[in-house]
């Protein structure tokens, strides 16, 4: 509305070229492809489910890691090779650091079937279990793919959901 209604005639009102690039950083985080045919979707938080707009096959949702913060929530959907960048953890973050990339999704290499973050910082994360165990996930480790497992990431919390 923004961009093509009120900012036609107020360029006051007109969306950046930040907030451009913002929603379109967020459209390409929230793609997952159809397993069938290979088409990319696109993933919102309201929907509890996806169907391929392609083949309209059921698309299964990979978890997602949540943060929550003033502005709203962000998530990322932990797709195959995802990476987790600065911006996902702090969505107020300085331009010079936002792309920063601080994890990303991996297959345990002795048992293909688990996957895992992996850390790409400098400094230890902290974990705990949906048990509440605590944990270090080290740099160049990896934490397990689990549901309610929350994570503190460059100083920021955020929760892995189904």
């Amino acid at each position: 509305m923004r961009a093509f209604t009120t900012g036609l005639h107020s360029p006051g009102d007109r969306v950046t070229e930040g907030q451009w690039q913002e929603v379109f950083l967020q459209i390409k985080d929230n793609c997952v492809s159809c397993s069938g045919c290979k088409a990319v979707n696109l993933w919102d938080a309201t929907l509890q489910e996806l169907h391929c707009w392609n083949c309209k096959a059921p698309i299964r949702l990979p978890p997602k890691l949540l943060f929550e913060h003033p502005g709203g929530k962000t998530y990322v959907l932990l797709t195959v090779g995802a990476k987790i960048h600065r911006r996902h953890v702090d969505p107020f973050c300085p331009e010079s650091v936002a792309s920063e990339v601080i994890g990303e999704v991996v297959q345990n290499p002795a048992n293909p079937a688990v996957w895992g973050i992996r850390n790409l910082t400098d400094s230890p994360w902290a974990a705990w279990g949906a048990d509440g165990r605590s944990m270090e996930v080290a740099p160049a480790k990896s934490m397990p793919l689990s549901a309610g497992i929350r994570v503190n990431m460059a100083g920021k919390e955020g929760t892995l959901v189904p």
